[in-house]
């Protein structure tokens, strides 16, 4: 056996025979005796420590047992004590057990087997208890550093123990808690204000810091011990930041679907406001010499351009409009638009402009923008019924990231906000204001505005913000990018066509809005073939070369607009197609077939007559922006950017 790891035993007997005695047991038993005949050389060498137990005569004469008991218990690691005596007293055994003596001997005939016995037995115990220590330190060191809240309730749910990432989450030191209920934590109030179905469906637990900051915990309970004596260990989570993401995430797939379903409604709005106007426009040409219906035919039709706008606007919210960006000087195109606010907003609002000097170009489609402008400032109007201040301000941000969840790069952002001292909103209105359709101003709103001007801020790649309370006014934040190449292409030249010749192959699924179009070229010079399917237009080409420019709807059951004009390619390579639609996604098409051309609908008469004309002589053509706020001329791509969400 090595030396060192021979127990070492310290015997404290003032009676030589006795300490002979217990010496040659304990040497015989295994163990490293070492005598003291007084109180004050057993404390030394208790002090310098290396004992494994203490065996103590209870009578000494230079002092008291109790003081080495204490010296041994405030030694570490802590020394058990075995008590020796040659009288057996009651009164000595209790304060013994009351003062931590491990075992308590008498000085008897068998005294060599018990001391053996219970110096053994101290030292087992004394090693199981240190063992047990340790094991314990280390749950408690396990506990106070893991993430989650760790407690222990008993039957009534109060709080017996809390770990430390109690305070690291809530603010409240553990000691804090201890026999406060569970419920004191949670806060009602939030819980009812809260609209968060995910947490309420997951029974989330809505409590407050102690700086009264609202936190999210997610319980788990598992009860342990027997039911006369229940306790239940309970886990708390915090996941506060983990349902916002969710949340967020779920109010972006909501709106992904809203923004799916309206764009398939307007494609089908436009489709019905294309026939309806090519009627109305063929009806005025009819009436021409009566005032009182070409009056009416007119009124309808202004009607049919707002319905127009109205698409336009579900377009945008659904982000399934083609822009046309580039590099604009924000400042200058601000400068235009006040300067028309001020006359439309009256002397009863003040316009002051803050713009940081040296701002740089931001990449986006000026019309869509003086659109959203628009939208902002009629807003402020209306939020600001006796008067009040619409501040516009610009100014430089980043590089930041906009939305660490779809794009982790950081970029230079220009930021357009504008700000009015209006009612304001309260939590729940803010919360639904992008909401398409979500209205507060009564019939008079469409609902479409913010979410308008949300869906622009997107798909430009940037964000909109809105910060509001009620009674103290709204800000709202367009997040645009920097233009990466400041270039700004020369408009081309204006080209009006009034009338055409030339041979049109007319391809639509819709008999309404194949026989308007018909009538519109065939009035304006052109001979028309009309046919409703992709199939029959293939048909058609293949019988004969005559066909000058075909002219095809986008959407159609079997074979669609892009197929068609895939197979019409292959007969008749340089053969000029117009793809007119009602689908925003038909615009990019420009961009991948040559020779081809798109148009939204509805459209007017003066537009197609224009299109189909230049594309026979083969010549290029800005068209005149069609009066429902949709430009009927060719369209650039917008860059396949990757748009942040509201936050």
């Amino acid at each position: 056996m090595n030396i060192e790891t021979i127990p070492r035993v310290l015997i404290v007997e003032d009676q030589p025979e006795t300490a002979e005695l217990a010496r040659r047991t304990l040497l015989r038993a295994g163990y490293a005796p070492h005598l003291s005949g007084s109180v004050d050389r057993a404390k030394r060498m208790l002090r310098n420590g290396g004992f494994a137990a203490l065996v103590l005569d209870f009578h000494l004469p230079d002092g008291s047992a109790w003081d080495v008991v204490e010296i041994a218990h405030a030694a570490t690691p802590r020394v058990p004590v075995v008590l020796v005596t040659a009288m057996g007293s009651e009164s000595v055994a209790a304060e013994a057990i009351a003062r931590g003596v491990t075992y308590y001997v008498r000085k008897s005939d068998t005294f060599r087997e018990d001391l053996t016995g219970a110096v053994g037995r101290a030292i087992s115990l004394a090693r199981m208890q240190a063992a047990l220590q340790h094991d314990s330190a280390l749950l408690q060191l396990i506990a106070d550093n893991a993430n989650d809240i760790i407690m222990l309730l008993d039957a009534e749910e109060t709080i017996l123990y809390a770990s430390g990432a109690a305070e690291r989450i809530l603010g409240y030191p553990p000691s804090d808690l201890l026999g406060k209920p569970l419920s004191a934590l949670v806060n009602p109030e939030d819980a009812e204000a809260a609209e968060l179905p995910s947490a309420r469906m997951r029974h989330l637990m809505f409590c407050r810091t102690r700086d009264n900051r609202p936190v999210l915990l997610e319980p788990t309970f598992r009860p342990v011990g027997q039911p006369a004596a229940a306790r239940t260990i309970g886990v708390l989570r915090d996941v506060t930041d983990q349902v916002r993401v969710e949340e967020q995430l779920n109010h972006q797939q909501r709106m992904e679907t809203v923004g799916q379903l309206t764009a398939g409604i307007a494609h089908d709005f436009n489709n019905l406001l294309q026939a309806m106007m090519g009627s109305l426009e063929l009806l005025i040409d009819e009436v021409g010499d009566r005032p009182e219906m070409r009056e009416c035919a007119e009124g309808a039709l202004r009607m049919g351009e707002r319905g127009a706008r109205l698409t336009h606007h579900l377009l945008a919210f659904a982000r399934k409009q083609v822009l046309k960006p580039r590099a604009l000087d924000l400042p200058d195109l601000i400068g235009d638009i006040v300067h028309t606010l001020r006359r439309t907003l009256g002397p009863q609002i003040s316009i002051p402009i803050e713009i940081q000097s040296d701002m740089p170009q931001v990449y986006a489609d000026p019309g869509q923008l003086e659109a959203a402008m628009l939208n902002l400032a009629l807003n402020a109007r209306d939020a600001m019924p006796k008067g009040g201040t619409l501040r516009i301000a610009v100014c430089e941000a980043g590089p930041v990231v906009l939305n660490p969840l779809e794009d982790p790069t950081q970029r230079p952002y220009v930021v357009l906000s504008v700000s009015d001292t209006g009612t304001g909103m309260t939590p729940e209105t803010l919360a639904k204001a992008c909401e398409p359709f979500f209205t507060t101003k009564g019939p008079k709103g469409s609902g479409l505005g913010l979410s308008m001007v949300h869906g622009f801020a997107r798909q430009s790649g940037g964000d909109m913000r809105v910060l509001s309370r009620l009674g103290e006014g709204t800000r709202v934040e367009v997040w645009l990018p920097v233009a990466e190449q400041p270039v700004e292409d020369p408009p081309e030249p204006l080209l009006t066509i009034e009338r055409g010749a030339g041979r049109v192959l007319l391809v639509d699924d819709e008999a309404e809005v194949l026989v308007t179009l018909g009538s519109f070229l065939r009035g304006t010079g052109f001979t028309v073939d009309t046919v409703g399917s992709g199939d029959e237009a293939l048909s058609r080409l293949a019988r004969g070369p005559e066909i000058d420019v075909l002219v095809t709807d986008y959407a159609m059951p079997g074979l669609d607009g892009p197929e068609l004009v895939a197979q019409a390619r292959q007969l008749r390579p340089d053969l000029p197609v117009l793809v007119v639609s009602g689908y925003a996604e038909a615009e990019r098409l420009e961009s991948r077939a040559p020779e081809t051309r798109v148009m939204r609908k509805p459209f007017r008469r003066k537009a197609l007559v224009q299109q189909v004309a230049s594309l026979i002589e083969r010549s290029p053509l800005t068209v005149e922006p069609a009066r429902g706020g949709e430009a009927a001329g060719p369209a650039t791509q917008v860059p396949a950017l990757r748009p942040p969400p509201f936050r």
